[in-house]
């Protein structure tokens, strides 16, 4: 009860992971400036991680998205976790996760890092039209 109050007070972006005896927390910041998925192994165990490509590298499957101001708690032992909303506020993800953060395979809040730079550079070439053959 002692965490879950101090956590009130914790001003910004965060996700973080905090372990203790038999417990794992997995919390991220109110407004979900930040990405933080969940994914599950193939023994059965679970992994966070602030990118889905991190997934791609161990064969693990992609769950969902954890949501902003959520904690997660993994209890040793137990195959199923516990969903604790701590906070609901307005999400406000990072602008540079999708321009410059994440990586082109990652899927960010449900959408693919490589589409979205590929529709900002559709959006900037009909915006900035040059006559050229070809714009990195």
């Amino acid at each position: 009860d002692r965490f879950i109050e101090s956590l009130k007070e914790c001003i910004g972006a965060y996700c973080f992971v905090l372990a203790s005896k038999d417990k794992l927390y997995v919390v991220r910041d109110p407004h979900g400036v930040r990405p933080l998925s969940l994914g599950r192994l193939k023994d059965g165990g679970y992994i966070v991680a602030s990118e889905t490509c991190a997934f791609d590298l161990i064969e693990a499957e992609f769950i969902r998205d954890v949501k902003p101001g959520e904690m997660l708690i993994f209890t040793q032992g137990n195959d199923k976790f516990e969903s604790i909303e701590l906070f609901s506020q307005t999400p406000r993800i990072c602008a540079f996760e999708y321009i410059y953060f994440a990586r082109p395979d990652s899927i960010v809040e449900g959408k693919s890092v490589y589409e979205v730079r590929k529709k900002m550079g559709e959006a900037l070439a009909k915006k900035f039209a040059y006559k050229a053959d070809f714009v990195v």
